[in-house]
């Protein structure tokens, strides 16, 4: 299943990670109950060690523009990279309730170049 990722744009530095990122780094999705705007949104993680090094020489100048650095982004323990859309959170609500949570999945790109996660059901 192939699922976008939208709301990177508010969520520095996601939008700068997803433009470095590869197709098939880890991410984690899980249940954001306590979101302000939507009470089933579904959150897209990606873990610190996770974070390529190879990344850091496109990676760095990028951050620089919103004044973090490389330490900076070493010192959290995961990024929050965007939401799953509501109408798609939905189906995947349905994963969750038949198989637990977290889910885990893989970085993709939709036919357009938009980031998106892949993961198979169980």
């Amino acid at each position: 299943m192939l699922l976008q990722i939208v709301g990177s744009n508010f969520r520095p530095p996601a939008k700068d990670l997803l433009q470095v990122m590869a197709t098939g780094t880890p991410l984690t999705l899980l249940r954001d109950p306590d979101n302000p705007y939507d009470p089933n949104a579904i959150k897209v993680l990606l873990a610190t060690p996770d974070i390529d090094e190879a990344w850091a020489d496109d990676l760095c100048p990028l951050l620089d523009t919103r004044g973090l650095d490389w330490a900076d982004l070493q010192a959290e323990p995961s990024w929050l990279l965007g939401f799953i859309p509501r109408i798609e959170a939905e189906v995947l609500a349905q994963v969750f309730d038949a198989h637990g949570e977290p889910v885990h999945a893989k970085l993709a790109f939709d036919m357009t170049g938009k980031p998106s996660v892949a993961f198979e059901i169980p």
